[in-house]
């Protein structure tokens, strides 16, 4: 039986990125019960290593997309084959090692022969909407950053809360028992008194047989 491929085609450079963005962050949430291989956090640092490759420029020129593509197909071998012979390192560092893959990225722009009177911007073509769409792609990634340092920050509270309250309850039980033994105390000395009142009593019997 055959076995059939389908190909899946990237039309412009914003698609690709927002492929790759869901890459990392699926990889962040398969990963929650173990945050410490790939956290939130470097899910985002590494999309927005990405955004900076896709949309830099060479000479004014931005890097074709069909050479973005094969960049991160690149990229993304290096990533499986380290993860698979490297299996005491976590996700998070052998993505964080930006020397060992980046340069799948660096692309150098053909030369331009400068005699033909063609200009260079006037081949580029309108790249204002892609220019948007990376803006909001970016105010969204600053948005899970701050949402990613307030959980932190909040994890941080309550673990704190939890230890001023263990601290709050062993002393509360200490003064427990000191106001315990001052009350023993307490009742010792009524029951001297009413010892002290018996006596009393019976001095006064032997007294009135006397008589």
């Amino acid at each position: 039986m055959a076995e059939e491929v389908v190909l899946d085609t990237v039309d412009v450079a914003f698609e690709l990125f927002m492929r790759i963005r869901a890459f990392f962050m699926s990889l962040a949430h398969v990963s929650i019960l173990k945050p410490g291989w790939f956290p939130l956090q470097s899910a985002i640092m590494a999309s927005e290593q990405i955004l900076t490759y896709i949309t830099a420029t060479y000479g004014g020129r931005t890097p074709p997309v069909a050479f973005l593509v094969e960049a991160w197909a690149h990229t993304s071998h290096y990533f499986s084959e380290a993860l698979r012979m490297q299996q005491t390192r976590s996700a998070a560092e052998i993505v964080g090692n930006l020397g060992a893959w980046e340069n799948r990225w660096k692309w150098t722009p053909p030369t331009t022969n400068e005699s033909s009177g063609a200009s260079l911007s006037s081949a580029q073509p309108d790249n204002r909407n892609l220019q948007l769409q990376l803006d909001s792609v970016k105010a969204q990634l600053k948005k899970h950053q701050q949402a990613a340092d307030r959980a932190v920050s909040w994890q941080n509270n309550q673990q704190q809360a939890k230890k001023q309250k263990g601290a709050g309850d062993g002393g509360g039980n200490s003064n427990n028992t000191q106001y315990g033994n001052g009350g023993g105390g307490g009742a010792g000395r009524y029951s001297g008194n009413r010892g002290y009142s018996s006596g009393q009593k019976k001095k006064g019997g032997k007294g009135n047989r006397k008589d």
